[in-house]
């Protein structure tokens, strides 16, 4: 697909009709994506859809900087199949009103800047560089 190639931001809002956002191969062409914004959508199981039999290697979002989470009330995961991701470049991640959201990524997760993850705008970005780690730690907090 030409479009993925070139797209550069990916804002998704209030699309409560959706439960999934991206297949497996469209994320794969999303090489130039620097923002992933997926917020108010009550119906969201996950965001990258990855089928087993789709899956040969994984995902690598070389230019994405900035991902946010927000008003995901369904979110377990990024994505419920088990993928690999690498996110080189990723500084920023803000993960807000997830309840569910209990890991990051069933696969491997790769975040060499240490991504920091932020559960609210206003808070102070924790983690220990690895994601998985993180949100898991995040999430037993909020539920014990």
């Amino acid at each position: 697909m030409y479009i993925s190639t070139i797209l550069q931001t990916l804002e998704a809002s209030k699309c409560h009709g959706l439960v999934n956002s991206v297949r497996y191969s469209t994320a794969k062409s999303l090489v130039q994506l620097k923002t992933m914004q997926v917020t108010k959508c009550e119906t969201r199981d996950e965001i990258v859809v990855c089928l087993d039999d789709d899956v040969k290697d994984g995902i690598i979002f070389t230019k994405l900087e900035h991902l946010q989470l927000e008003g995901l009330p369904r979110l377990a995961r990024l994505c419920s199949g088990v993928c690999n991701f690498e996110f080189p470049d990723l500084e920023v991640v803000i993960v807000s009103d997830c309840p569910n959201m209990q890991i990051f990524s069933n696969g491997e997760l790769s975040t060499p800047k240490r991504a920091k993850l932020k559960e609210y705008y206003g808070e102070e970005g924790r983690g220990e560089g690895n994601l998985n780690c993180t949100v898991q730690r995040v999430f037993k907090e909020k539920n014990a």
